[in-house]
């Protein structure tokens, strides 16, 4: 090797260390990045095709994408972490003048989970991109998932539900004496204006297995001809058998349709539609007991609801809570798992793009087909160990003070020459 050669040679690794302490400067810029994975320089040896001796040295920065950061919990219904295999599926957006969002075509993936629901409603994390998800119908729980789409909190209002069915369980005391009546229970039914109204049930014993039920419901009984409101009142006979079960229902004259153990009483309110609410009996009983219990009382109507939260559970249902007690399920969040995670490309904002060699994405259900878990409520640190990065520090310093030392002395060597040839 010439001294020139040598020279080149000590550059090539001065340029080599340069960029470890590069790498190093970014790990420890970045320790507190929510899931930023370190990177590590790699070096590699050049040999000239004339001898065997090294001429120069290369480095380059691996990142080991699938390195697994601290989970920590922290206090938003919105913050996940991903433990093992998988990343969210990203987009960048862009605002026009008019506020009006565009979507990138572009998909990107991360793991900073540290979303939170925008002016918009979009899910957005710290980054600025925008969570994508598989559709979810609130009705039925059908997912779709064949295409990804934004998370948008849109549907702020849920709408009111109309009362069908009111189930009644209690029991009535065997040993009450003829004539005794119980108290009144009231439960709480909804029109189809979604405004709600009492109706209530009482009990008078008839004779030893036969008891009358009342049924009054408030302002429940409209004339439209006469636009004259007043109170329902049906009065039902209902008999018990040897074991204390129904055996029948009978109609005192209300003009109700009843079936079997069910009633269905016809309501009107004013300004509403007229409703038939079924009521189901098949949970009474006469049993001996010192007093009537009611064991439930229960109706299927909601009042209309507004916009509460946003909740993610641990299979990334992406729910939107109602301040009527109404939970909807509007999007499922899929993981994307790669091939070859370590070769993905990474992007400006803690975010990859797929490479050819890293492989095409593939969207999977949390927890399914080597897809991680998903921690909510949580938020995955960075995998950057201090202690060990100053240590590379030190090491990739010294590497270069002996390169620029090589420098200095192969200077000296070629004065002496050119002191010779003086």
């Amino acid at each position: 090797m010439s001294l020139t050669t040598a020279i080149a040679t000590a550059v090539s690794g001065m340029n080599a260390q340069s960029k470890s302490i590069s790498t190093v400067s970014g790990n420890l810029a970045n320790s507190s990045t929510t899931a930023y994975k370190s990177g590590t320089t790699m070096f590699e040896e050049m040999v000239s095709s004339e001898d065997t001796v090294s001429t120069s040295v290369s480095a380059a920065t691996h990142y080991y994408n699938g390195a697994q950061g601290t989970i920590t919990s922290v206090d938003s219904d919105t913050y996940m972490a991903i433990s093992g295999n998988g990343y969210f599926a990203v987009k960048a957006a862009s605002t026009d003048a008019d506020g009006n969002v565009t979507l990138s075509d572009e998909t990107y993936y991360t793991r900073s989970g540290d979303f939170s629901v925008n002016s918009d409603g979009y899910l957005v994390n710290g980054e600025g991109y925008y969570l994508m998800g598989w559709s979810v119908d609130p009705t039925t729980g059908t997912v779709n998932e064949s295409t990804l789409v934004p998370v948008q909190i849109s549907d702020l209002l849920n709408a009111s539900v109309t009362t069908a069915n009111i189930d009644y369980t209690a029991n009535l005391p065997a040993s009450a004496d003829d004539g005794s009546t119980t108290s009144s229970s009231t439960v709480e039914v909804y029109d189809s204006t979604g405004t709600a109204h009492n109706v209530s049930f009482s009990w008078t014993k008839v004779d030893t297995s036969t008891w009358e039920l009342t049924v009054t419901g408030e302002d429940a009984s409209y004339d439209s001809d006469t636009d004259i409101t007043s109170d329902y009142s049906a009065v039902y006979t209902v008999t018990f058998d040897e074991n204390g079960n129904i055996e029948s229902v009978e109609d005192n004259g209300s003009g109700s349709t009843i079936d079997g153990t069910s009633i269905g009483l016809a309501l009107s309110y004013d300004g509403a539609d007229a409703q038939t609410v079924t009521l189901d009996l098949s949970g009474i009983t006469q049993q001996e007991d010192d007093a009537y219990s009611v064991t439930s009382l229960s109706q299927d109507g909601v009042a209309e609801g507004s916009f509460s939260s946003v909740s993610i559970d641990s299979s990334g249902n992406i729910s939107v809570e109602y301040d009527n007690d109404v939970s909807l399920t509007y999007y499922e969040l899929p993981l994307a798992v790669f091939t070859s995670a370590d070769n993905l490309s990474a992007v400006s904002g803690n975010a990859y793009l797929a490479t050819t060699t890293s492989g095409a994405a593939t969207y999977t259900a949390v927890g399914t087909n080597g897809a991680g878990s998903l921690s909510t409520s949580s938020l995955e640190s960075s995998n950057v160990d201090i202690a060990s990065e100053f240590t590379t520090l030190v090491v990739a310093q010294q590497a270069y003070s002996a390169n620029s030392k090589t420098i200095t002395t192969v200077d000296s060597m070629l004065q002496n020459l050119i002191d010779l040839s003086a």
